[in-house]
């Protein structure tokens, strides 16, 4: 026997995956922006700033063209080959100023301190936000539920019909939505063109795994054995315990049912298949 499970509407498992994803997205910029604050990423970007300013200068004024400000408009009446030639000109002029700040270590040492302040920063941001939005909460909410599930109704549980734990959770929300499905998605964009069909291919992964699975299921939710549920018409037991008691009395009462049937609700298919014909011969079940 098994339990039947009341899985969610795509449409609301949709609309509860882009509230979630909003709410993680503002949560983790907050976090980004206090950890910047803290560790001084606005300061050191600023000594940036300031370190390769003379060549910047030097560049324009070798070039006569401002590297920083761009008229648009101006630049929208260019006749095609006089765009054609500034763009050249400000590539050049680009390529001249790279060269001058790589020459400098210490402006070198600085953008690379910087690049590492806001890429840390900016992953501190999104675990903070995963372990609060997506751990933390479905702890104190209970059966799972983010903030998008809580509002469209939904629910997380075990395959079995079971509710997820603590550990459980964690694998599925922190281990698999977090690090696996969007951390290491995130990655992979770095790395080129190689990163970013790799990235392309677990997102397809990912829809195919949630078209094939019977119970329409995420990589996160193949990894902890759970499924996304309607909470108002599916029935969550809180331990293996309750559910074994339970599917032990449903087959109590099956069984008692079928043997209390009465003997004329036994007999009646048999006697309606004994009825004789019209030529007096008598026809079996299988007649």
């Amino acid at each position: 026997m098994t339990i039947s499970i009341q899985k969610a509407n795509f449409w609301k498992r949709f609309s509860a995956w882009l509230v979630d994803t909003v709410a993680v997205f503002f949560v983790a910029l907050g976090v980004f922006i206090l950890a910047c604050s803290i560790v001084g990423t606005d300061k050191l970007e600023q000594a940036y700033q300031d370190t390769i300013e003379p060549y910047r200068i030097a560049v324009e004024a070798e070039f006569s063209i401002d590297l920083e400000f761009i008229n648009t408009e101006e630049y929208r009446k260019m006749e095609q080959a006089d765009r054609a030639a500034y763009d050249d000109l400000y590539k050049t002029a680009q390529e001249a100023l790279s060269k001058k700040i790589e020459a400098d270590k210490d402006a070198v040492a600085l953008y690379n301190e910087w690049l590492t302040q806001s890429i840390t920063a900016a992953i501190v941001g999104l675990l903070a936000s995963h372990l609060l939005l997506n751990f933390c909460l479905p702890l104190l909410l209970k059966n799972g539920q983010t903030l998008g599930k809580k509002t469209f109704g939904l629910a997380v549980m075990r395959t079995n019909g079971v509710k997820v734990s603590g550990a459980v959770l964690f694998s599925r929300q922190f281990i698999g939505l977090c690090a696996i499905e969007t951390l290491a998605v995130i990655f992979m964009c770095f790395l080129g063109i190689v990163g970013l069909i790799t990235a392309l291919l677990v997102q397809v992964l990912q829809i195919g795994v949630m078209i094939k699975t019977e119970t329409n299921s995420s990589i996160h939710d193949l990894l902890a054995d759970t499924v996304v549920v309607e909470l108002a018409s599916q029935q969550i037991f809180e331990t293996e315990e309750e559910r074994a008691q339970f599917l032990a009395q449903e087959s109590v009462e099956t069984q008692e049912s079928t043997e209390n049937a009465s003997p004329d609700e036994e007999s009646a298919p048999l006697q309606a298949a004994e009825l004789p014909t019209n030529d007096g011969n008598e026809t079996s079940a299988d007649a």
